[in-house]
């Protein structure tokens, strides 16, 4: 953390775990022995999964709990620091064309988070493990009482 108590640096522990849309990544686990192949490949919904959950859940929750809970007013501190993923997570959508994941992201739903109890209550692979639905700490920013960008306005509009 810096002077002023904000994160001064990233590390990304490593790449173990990383998974490939087999849709999207076909051509490249042809190429792999098909025990390899099979252990990279997800489908596209587990894929997102996977992505929504490390990400929004694991990663950015995490952040933003350490640090709104080193600030005086950590409520304010963590909305503050969620109405700033907003505003990132708009970006990205907007360059990246409005992905319906993306979109889904901003208006709300549910996000996916890795049900690791079960999996190890029952002694599975972590492979294996499903996910369950949780808040989106998106959802509690309450769009309507957000200044929202021109571009975000329009995009969480009703189609």
């Amino acid at each position: 953390m810096d002077h002023d108590g904000w994160p001064a640096q990233v590390i990304f522990r490593d790449l173990e775990g990383t998974k490939l849309v087999s849709s999207r990544h076909a051509a490249l686990l042809a190429g792999l022995p098909p025990g390899v192949a099979r252990g990279l490949a997800y489908d596209t919904k587990r894929g997102w999964d996977r992505v929504a959950y490390c990400l929004l859940v694991n990663h950015l929750a995490e952040v933003a709990a350490a640090i709104a809970d080193r600030s005086p007013t950590a409520a304010a501190c963590e909305r503050e620091l969620w109405r700033q993923a907003r505003h990132v997570v708009t970006e990205v959508a907007a360059e990246y064309g409005w992905p319906p994941e993306l979109r889904a992201v901003l208006a709300g739903v549910p996000l996916p988070a890795k049900a690791n109890l079960r999996v190890r209550w029952a002694r599975d692979a972590d492979r294996d493990a499903g996910y369950v639905q949780v808040p989106n700490p998106l959802r509690q920013l309450e769009p309507g009482r957000l200044e929202l960008s021109p571009l975000e306005s329009r995009q969480l509009e009703p189609a």
